[in-house]
């Protein structure tokens, strides 16, 4: 009869152990070279060209990749049939399957391309692979197998590739490479190609970059920009300029302003809805399906009039006929305008976000969650419990109060000197 577990696991240090199975199923029993506790690993015995040969089929035990009795007795048999069929000595069966096993392996850069087009955003993802392609993977390799990259074996290049940033003082796009390599390590970990721990894991190595709000402008401030605004030079954009004052009317992010179509506009309800997977909104993993709504008021449909009379023809608002990177005006031309009127370090576009926030919740009188929504942020901004339920839960737009703060807004930028048209 073979052995039962109970008896297994009272077996004592003997050099090897018959199961008494009738097929050359063994169990080996040796002290640990540590002197703490045994090894005990079935073995398969049996002959080949009248030879006896010996096949190690795995560790006995119950954690992962260890073989009860039960298992070990339907590999061994697996193992035998395959010998008996190809005429080969057991043992080629397992350097085949390794062999095998390291051509099937895909590249770390195949991963990383599977991984990258799992990226919902397309903008997002252009910026990944881009930081992938050709700043991390040259580092590590980017033709070797993904089943090179193990804890064991590649936590030390993988802190290496986060050396390299932080020695070009780059704390934040640090951070950034070990999230995207974390990110591809996960993926091969769910195929089954790499095991826990993932080699990218958070370390305390990586850089706590301080956040540094971005350059804005007090109050008393705003005439002087709103007079340069109008001062149109030779070379400046007037799609560029407008896209500066729908920045300044709606709190947006510049990227979601300048990737408007006018398919999002509803003038009958008065209202621009933004696509939860537009980069601009920073909707995060998971949570592209909450669009954004933008309440319309005069000044905004004014600004829309005259993107119309320019770009009416085309699906993009802020269409840009250089073409590129974008189908729309390159986000980066608003700060560009802002520091050609002499603001260079002065004010950027998202800048204009904090002034905005800042006159609208204490000078206006307005409630920070109210410029929150309509800035676009997710509510409450922060991971806890009572955050996650509102988003859940709380589908409420406020739609009229922010059209009503934006209009007061408006008042107060045209006391100011702004001007829509």
């Amino acid at each position: 009869m073979p052995l039962t577990d109970a008896q297994v696991k009272g077996l004592k240090p003997v050099r090897k152990t018959n199961l008494s199975d009738g097929h050359g199923l063994c169990l080996v029993v040796q002290p640990n070279k540590s002197g703490d506790g045994h090894l005990r690993y079935f073995v398969g015995r049996t002959r080949h060209q009248g030879k006896q040969v010996e096949v190690r089929i795995g560790p006995y035990g119950k954690a992962e990749g260890a073989y009860s009795l039960k298992e070990a007795r339907q590999r061994w048999a697996e193992l035998r049939l395959w010998a008996k069929e190809h005429q080969q000595d057991p043992r080629q069966w397992k350097r085949q399957a390794r062999g095998e096993q390291q051509q099937e392996a895909p590249t770390i850069e195949a991963m990383a391309q599977k991984w990258l087009n799992t990226v919902a955003n397309e903008q997002t993802r252009k910026d990944y692979a881009n930081k992938l392609h050709r700043q991390i993977l040259p580092l590590l390799g980017a033709q070797r197998p993904i089943t090179d990259f193990s804890w064991d074996n590649a936590r030390r290049e993988v802190l290496a590739v986060l050396e390299s940033y932080k020695a070009r003082g780059k704390a934040v796009s640090a951070n950034r490479a070990m999230q995207l390599m974390r990110a591809v390590f996960a993926m091969a970990i769910d195929e089954g190609w790499l095991k826990e721990p993932n080699a990218a894991l958070k370390s305390p190595q990586q850089p706590k970059p301080r956040s540094k709000p971005h350059p804005s402008l007090q109050a008393e401030e705003l005439p002087l920009l709103f007079q340069r605004l109008e001062e149109v030079g030779d070379h400046d954009c007037p799609v560029v300029t407008l896209g500066l004052k729908l920045t300044i009317l709606t709190f947006l992010r510049t990227s979601a302003v300048v990737s408007l179509r006018w398919e999002h506009i509803d003038e009958q309800a008065g209202l621009w809805t933004i696509p939860g997977s537009t980069k601009g909104l920073k909707r995060g993993e998971g949570r592209h399906d909450l669009d954004h709504v933008v309440p319309l008021t005069p000044a905004i449909n004014a600004v829309l009039g005259r993107l119309r009379q320019m770009n009416g023809f085309y699906d993009w608002a802020f269409y840009s006929q250089r073409g590129g990177q974008f189908p729309h005006i390159n986000p980066s031309s608003l700060n560009k305008r802002l520091k050609d009127m002499g603001y260079g370090g002065l004010l950027t576009a998202h800048g204009l976000r904090r002034t905005a926030g800042t006159i609208v919740v204490e000078k206006l009188g307005f409630p920070w969650e109210l410029w929150s929504r309509q800035a676009g942020h997710l509510y409450l901004e922060n991971t806890s419990k009572s955050s996650k339920l509102r988003q859940s839960y709380d589908g409420s737009q406020f739609i009229e109060e922010r059209r009503a703060m934006l209009e007061a807004w408006h008042n107060y930028c045209v006391s100011k000197g702004f001007r829509h048209y």
